[in-house]
């Protein structure tokens, strides 16, 4: 994650060590962004606007990825929620083009 250049597909998806002996994919907890009810994300600055430049984008990722996080089942959140890294990929990629560190975006 070195300067500002946004990850590759890949590079946003490679899994990482997060503590604990655990693996999870090196965009860690980006995916709160899209958690209704998580105030703390939803209501930064560069978040704002990007509801407004993609909102259909920000609509199905809010509603698919709360969906996943919420469901019983099996499995990490990261695997309830893989099906949709695509589109988090691409949302990244938009937040990335406000100035936004991966370090600020990931935390």
């Amino acid at each position: 994650m070195k300067g500002n250049r946004p990850l590759s597909y890949a590079g946003f998806t490679e899994m990482v060590g997060i503590g604990g002996g655990l693996a999870g994919p090196i965009y860690n907890n980006f995916y709160l962004h899209f958690l209704e009810g998580m105030d703390a994300y939803r209501t930064r600055e560069y978040y704002r606007v990007f509801t407004v430049a993609d909102p259909s984008l920000e609509a199905y990722l809010t509603h698919e990825i709360t969906r996943a996080v919420r469901a019983s089942g099996e499995g990490s959140v990261f695997d309830r929620i893989f099906p949709f890294q695509s589109e988090m990929h691409e949302a990244y990629l938009s937040m990335k083009t406000y100035g936004v560190t991966d370090e600020g975006l990931f935390a």
